[in-house]
């Protein structure tokens, strides 16, 4: 099983993860099987790297160990 987080822009995780499927069929003739979780409550990276905004990291954290726990 392969894990997505996703949530800080859900139309690239909705690519990332089509490509990814795409890629599996062609190279293994299977599907994969895939859990994304998107959380869109993460702060903004952009934001945080200018300065006008909170680090997104403990939000990314949280998700990943959601993921994980999966």
């Amino acid at each position: 099983m392969i894990g997505i987080l996703g949530g800080m822009g859900a139309a690239a995780s909705a690519t990332f993860q089509s490509r990814l499927h795409m890629i599996a069929q062609l190279t293994h003739g299977a599907n994969l099987a895939t859990l994304h979780v998107a959380d869109t409550s993460i702060p903004a990276r952009a934001d945080h790297l200018t300065g006008t905004g909170p680090t997104p990291v403990p939000a990314i954290l949280r998700s990943l160990r959601a993921l994980s726990a999966s």
